[in-house]
């Protein structure tokens, strides 16, 4: 039986794993370094489809290349996969993450893991509250915005009756969070930590709600649940 796992970052490339584009990365992955004829034989292909696809994801920055020198006739040039390429790979971190959590909710009380998570998110967030310091409200927030989508956490700001409000479509760790909802309150962390504000959930895309919603507001910097206690 044959599984098929597409990222997100296959999709927005153009990677789907039937294309020949496709195959010949992960027959690079599976061979760690490789020549034109050698990655024809694998995929099944011409040497010069090969190449053509070779020479765009060079491009790309998805691949690297090397001569070596042999002792007879010219040098070949051997492909390999650049770091750039894994993100287009599925990985298991979820599932150490999962684990790791199990392990240090059964060993410590519900205050000290919100205390671990907070801590956390204060380091994430050192190099941001740097950025931030200083600047206008606005600013600010466009900042932090910018600084959520590196993390793959594109969200936007929409005016509500208690305050603005950080509503996001899309959940990151949403796996995780099923199982292990109090890694939603990195978010309320991360917010309360570089505004220097309170945050307060008043939707989740846990609960069922269509998207994560929290609302900053000027009352001290503590964080909190709203509608979803």
């Amino acid at each position: 039986m044959t599984f098929q796992h597409t990222t997100d970052h296959q999709v927005s490339s153009g990677l789907n794993t039937g294309s020949t584009r496709w195959l010949v990365l992960k027959a690079l992955r599976s061979l760690g370094k490789a020549t034109i004829n050698e990655l024809a034989d694998v995929v099944g292909v011409a040497g010069v489809t090969v190449r053509h696809h070779l020479t765009n994801l060079q491009a790309e920055g998805l691949i690297d290349v090397e001569a070596e020198r042999r002792s007879v006739g010219r040098p070949v040039h051997i492909y390999r996969l650049s770091h750039e390429a894994e993100r287009f790979f599925p990985h298991a971190y979820h599932l150490l993450v999962d684990g790791l959590l199990d392990q240090v909710k059964d060993q410590l009380p519900a205050d000290a893991i919100d205390q671990l998570i907070d801590g956390l998110a204060n380091s994430l967030t050192s190099d941001l509250r740097k950025a931030l310091a200083g600047q206008p409200e606005a600013v600010q927030r466009q900042i932090l915005l910018d600084w959520l989508d590196e993390q793959g956490m594109t969200a936007r700001w929409q005016d509500g009756d208690d305050g603005p409000q950080l509503v996001r479509y899309h959940c990151p760790y949403y796996d995780i969070g099923a199982r292990h909802p109090e890694i939603c309150r990195i978010e309320l962390s991360v917010v309360g930590s570089v505004l220097g504000t309170g945050a307060k959930r008043l939707s989740c895309m846990q609960h069922g709600d269509s998207a994560c919603t929290l609302v900053v507001s000027q009352e001290g910097n503590s964080t909190g649940e709203g509608t979803h206690a």
